[in-house]
């Protein structure tokens, strides 16, 4: 019996050990999520393969990155901004909200750049199942801001199952 106790216990630490290696190694948060829900509802209604579909998740996990960035420059500039406002220094507040308009700008577009970036990797016939997708997936995004909290699970489908995932 204790020879039995001696292999489970080591087996759960060393389990453990590794569980929480790879945690350390590739934090998966929120967007990571929405991102592999993304690329399953893309792969799923566009009959993806499975090399096309992570080629899509790298497409969408770049984008992400460039969105991240995008949003830390823009929160770096914000005290620069607060700062011009203060002392009401017109010509260091011109730059600024050039600048900062231009990022938001480019973070505006980063959903548009990314979805041209997979239309270049599928077929005029998969195009085409995406360009039909895409309003799909922006209304229910835009529902569920509006609901205040994100898209669970289920919530893909149009028609009227609301239940819990069979």
């Amino acid at each position: 019996m204790s020879m039995l106790r001696i292999v489970f216990f080591s087996f759960a630490f060393t389990s453990t050990a590794m569980v929480s290696q790879v945690a350390a190694e590739e934090p998966s948060g929120r967007g990571d999520r929405a991102r592999t829900l993304l690329v399953l509802r893309i792969a799923e209604d566009l009959d993806l393969s499975d090399e096309k579909a992570l080629q899509v998740s790298g497409v969408l996990k770049a984008a992400g990155e460039r969105r991240k960035a995008l949003r830390a420059e823009r929160r770096a500039l914000v005290p620069q901004l607060e700062a011009a406002v203060e002392t009401a220094d017109e010509n260091a507040l011109e730059p600024l909200i050039a600048k900062a308009a231009e990022i938001d700008r480019k973070l505006l577009l980063v959903p548009s750049e990314s979805f041209a970036e997979i239309g270049q990797l599928l077929t005029v016939v998969e195009r085409g199942k995406l360009s039909l997708l895409i309003p799909k997936i922006q209304s229910q995004l835009r529902r569920g801001a509006r609901r205040g909290r994100p898209m669970r699970r289920g919530e893909w489908g149009e028609g009227p199952r609301r239940g819990p995932p069979e």
